[in-house]
């Protein structure tokens, strides 16, 4: 049994055989041509040789999340602006990299051999524990038949890369600076009317600002304290009002000159148990006794205005020995006197009033002119004393209210101030950074390996092309041929003939080849071989010449 069945496979892999030999033909007619295309392929395209230059980013470009796009965005953005900048055109002509083209199809086809490929690294991520890829830099590469070309113009996309760079860098911070400056003139000028505010503010009130609150206080305590002496000397002056107008009216009543001496001997030994003897009534009363007891006064004397200018002179002279010329009495007095001289003056004689009344009677009468006079005076000052606490007490009362204007007022130009100071510092760093990229100190990259002449060509890669077109061949033409036989209904064998008719032929007649099969095969050969020698060359020559 084990014999028969390695017998059957043996005849089966037998009958594989003869199908493909019997399909040779199909398979030679794909596999011969598919690898002499791509023999010729891989002989005939010409050498491309690339000139790489080499750039890493900052490494700012890390630091922050979606880094990696940003990145991209940036050498996509810097790679679109050199190959559209006109400057490539005029290097186009500069250069000549396609000296058969014209300046159009020269600067797209420059345009196609050059390519700009990020270069990542792997890094760990210390969030998720995974490697990721970061983008470290980038590689401009720029192919060309002629190595030396390749390489002048890949120096000169290096050095469009830098400087286009730094021109959009330099574009950029001038806006900022441009910007900023735009801005900080509009702070200025809100700082400039924060300032007129708070100016104007203070000038309306700058009797209650904050600052001013203690001060107010100050000058609370002491009109306070000052009313309070106001209020004393008021309640003594109306005291001794009272008495004064009691002496008066019992003087008086005693008559014109009854016992006046007496009476101002016992005003004064009364005035002296009170007051000092250089007092000004103790002096002016020591007067007019001396006066009496030398006969110079008596009664009804000094009814005429002389005699009382006089006497108001006297008065006023010992007031000013004891008070300054500021004193209310020393004023009363000096008015009285003005008044006496007018109406001498005028001719006028006297008052008949006054004829009656004795020294010690017109004294207490100017004693309490004098008091009235003094008890005015402070009447007018407590009223101002008053004014003055009322208008300290509105301050006081409206200090806070206003305190909340003044801080707001304040707090609206600090703001201002600040937002200046930043606007300002901003577009200083603006301008720092713009002369730093003018220097070339604040690139984004930095150029790690500048382009070099090319040895060897980097394209096409001839081994590969040729291997991808042996096994390409060689796997298209067998699965032709197995195709091919699955399809074909021919009976060929002694195995299809019992398979059909279930039937063991008695014999096999093999194919006989005569001389007119031959006389074809070979003109058939003969085509094929002279097809070939032509079709070579000329493929190779389409190829060579017209490969871009």
């Amino acid at each position: 049994m084990e014999t028969r069945v390695e017998t059957q496979k043996a005849f089966e892999f037998s009958e594989y055989g003869s199908s493909l030999r019997r399909r040779r033909g199909v398979i030679l007619a794909i596999w011969v041509p598919i690898v002499i295309v791509t023999a010729l392929l891989a002989v005939g395209l010409p050498s491309a040789y690339v000139s790489v230059a080499t750039f890493q980013l900052k490494t700012d470009f890390n630091n922050e999340s979606k880094a990696e796009d940003y990145a991209d965005h940036f050498v996509t953005g810097l790679t679109g602006a050199v190959l559209d900048s006109p400057e490539l055109g005029s290097a186009v002509k500069t250069l000549a990299p396609y000296p058969g083209l014209d300046a159009a199809a020269a600067l797209k086809k420059l345009k196609g051999d050059t390519s700009v490929d990020m270069i990542t690294q792997k890094i760990l991520d210390p969030h998720s524990g995974l490697e990721r890829n970061i983008n470290t830099g980038f590689a401009v590469s720029y192919a060309n038949r002629d190595p030396q070309r390749a390489q002048q113009v890949a120096a000169w996309l290096t050095d469009a890369f830098v400087r286009d760079s730094r021109r959009a860098a330099a574009a950029q911070a001038a806006a900022e600076s441009r910007f900023y400056a735009a801005e900080a003139d509009l702070e200025r000028t809100k700082i400039t009317a924060s300032e007129a505010r708070l100016a104007k503010f203070k000038q309306e009130n700058f009797d209650r600002l904050p600052d001013t609150a203690q001060a107010n206080l100050n000058i609370k305590a002491m009109a306070d304290q000052d009313l309070e002496g106001i209020e004393r000397d008021l309640r003594a002056l109306q005291q001794n009002r009272t008495f004064v107008l009691q002496q008066l009216q019992q003087a008086r009543a005693a008559g014109a000159n009854v016992d006046s001496l007496r009476a101002l001997q016992d005003e004064y030994q009364k005035k002296g148990t009170v007051y000092d003897p250089n007092h000004p009534d103790m002096l002016a009363l020591r007067q007019q006794i001396d006066a009496m007891q030398r006969g110079d006064l008596a009664a009804g004397v000094g009814s005429d205005l002389q005699s009382q200018l006089t006497a108001q002179r006297t008065a006023l002279a010992g007031m000013r020995q004891r008070y300054s010329e500021d004193h209310p009495d020393v004023k009363r007095l000096e008015r009285s006197i003005q008044n006496l001289q007018a109406r001498i003056a005028s001719g006028e004689k006297g008052d008949t009033t006054y004829a009656g009344r004795t020294p010690i009677v017109v004294q207490l009468e100017t004693q309490l002119n004098g008091l009235d006079s003094q008890a005015a005076a402070l009447a007018q000052h407590r009223a101002e004393v008053r004014d003055k606490l009322a208008n300290l007490q509105g301050r006081l009362q409206s200090t806070p209210e206003v305190e909340r204007a003044y801080e707001t007022l304040n707090r609206d130009a600090g703001t201002a101030r600040q937002e200046y100071d930043a606007l300002i510092n901003k577009r200083m760093e603006a301008e720092v950074k713009a002369a730093s990229i003018s220097n070339g100190t604040a690139d984004q990259f930095t150029l790690v390996t500048a382009p070099v002449v090319p040895k060897v060509p980097t394209k096409p890669r001839r081994l590969g092309i040729a291997l991808i077109g042996l096994i390409g061949a060689t796997f298209l033409a067998f699965m032709a041929a197995l195709g091919a036989t699955a399809l074909d209904s021919t009976v060929r064998g002694s195995r299809d003939v019992v398979a059909l008719l279930n039937t063991t032929p008695l014999g096999i007649v093999p194919v006989i080849h005569n001389a007119a099969f031959n006389r074809q095969h070979t003109r058939r050969m003969a085509a094929i071989v002279a097809t070939t020698i032509i079709a070579i060359p000329a493929l190779y020559l389409l190829i060579r010449f017209m490969a871009p």
